[in-house]
């Protein structure tokens, strides 16, 4: 089989990998750390995501095992050759987003649970409320059907958004650690059976893959790392932050003052939020709902998610972005543009067409 592109963390994931779901377009394969990648002949990169030209073999069952060795997955008696396919990883050249259109801020999830599920989390997110931003998390996180359910999606939208993403940044340039990273830097390890934990007691290494995926090299914290939206780690130093136009401009400092990092700023909230929900979503994620889910979920909150959705991102929700994320699955790609509506609309204090935390 001939390959167009693959995610490179594809080649970490540790073997033998065991073949779950088979569809037409599509094959499931577990890695042993619990991880899911995805050969398929979808249009778009995702993560852990392998392209392929053509249709998929119809030989291969549920079961089969494969293997990873260099650039060649063999999946029963079928070899995927990489070594020529196009690597794909947006934390390798992240890229700064724009401000959502007003229209497209404005978008909700189609399905009226999920709707109403995805405003009790907004509500939730405003009042930085860890018990609410909890009971709202269990309220979306496997609801629907399908490997990949509705709440879910929803999350995979609000998750890499850059008022989450610019939260994580801040925490980590105020020297705070999260539960995130941790568990993303000691799954690897594990895989790899590495130790990851430094004299300070916190991560080191690569800050989420052995393959320096933060945009480091592995092991080197002096490297700049960043997400895939342009926010970046320590020791880099990102621009001040846009905040909402109902902030005053006083508040709006950059992370060498105080700033919404700041105990007395009227930010604390929106950040304690930010942090509380990444945090939430990767404890409660392990066994509300199914292992390609929990996949993407984890990858979302580090800023990474399937191309379109980035897209949108990236273009402030250019038309042709949209479509191309709408255009996903059943209700898929419309449930993700509501959550980053969502996160849009949290950090422009409800209403659209503003300033969005994060953005560039």
């Amino acid at each position: 089989m001939r390959a167009l592109s693959y995610h490179t963390d594809v080649l970490d994931q540790p073997g033998p990998l065991t073949v779950r779901a088979v569809f037409e377009r599509a094959w499931h394969l577990h890695a042993a750390n619990g991880m899911v990648v995805t050969i398929s002949t979808t249009p778009y990169d995702g993560p852990l995501g392998i392209r392929i030209a053509g249709m998929l073999p119809g030989d291969i069952q549920p079961g089969t095992t494969a293997h990873i060795r260099g650039t060649r997955l063999t999946v029963g008696p079928h070899v995927v050759d990489l070594s020529a396919a196009a690597p794909w990883n947006p934390l390798r050249e992240p890229r700064p987003c724009l401000p959502l259109r007003p229209e497209v801020c404005e978008h909700t999830a189609p399905d009226p649970v999920v709707r109403a599920r995805a405003e009790v989390l907004y509500d939730a997110l405003v009042a930085a409320d860890e018990a609410a931003i909890r009971a709202a998390v269990r309220g979306l996180i496997g609801l629907g059907p399908g490997l990949t359910p509705a709440g879910d999606d929803v999350l995979v939208g609000v998750l890499p958004s850059p008022p989450i993403q610019r939260v994580r940044a801040k925490a980590s340039l105020l020297g705070e650690r999260s539960a995130l990273l941790s568990h993303v830097a000691l799954s690897h390890a594990w895989a790899r059976g590495n130790s990851v934990v430094g004299s300070q007691g916190g991560p080191r290494g690569d800050w989420g893959g052995p393959r320096g995926d933060w945009g480091g090299r592995s092991g080197d914290l002096q490297s700049p790392a960043c997400s895939s939206i342009g926010v970046c780690f320590p020791p880099y130093s990102p621009p001040p932050l846009r905040v909402p136009r109902h902030v005053g401009k006083r508040d709006a400092r950059d992370h060498h003052g105080a700033g919404a990092g700041d105990s007395k700023s009227p930010l604390r909230p929106f950040y304690d939020a930010g942090h509380m929900l990444v945090d939430i979503v990767v404890a409660e994620m392990a066994h509300r709902t199914t292992a390609l889910s929990r996949t993407l979920l984890l990858y979302a909150a580090r800023g990474v998610a399937v191309q379109p959705l980035l897209d949108v991102l990236w273009t402030g929700g250019e038309e042709a972005s949209v479509a191309r994320l709408v255009a996903i699955g059943h209700t898929s790609g419309r449930d993700m543009l509501a959550g980053a509506a969502l996160a849009a609309r949290l950090a422009t204090g409800g209403t659209c067409g503003t300033a969005v935390v994060g953005s560039t």
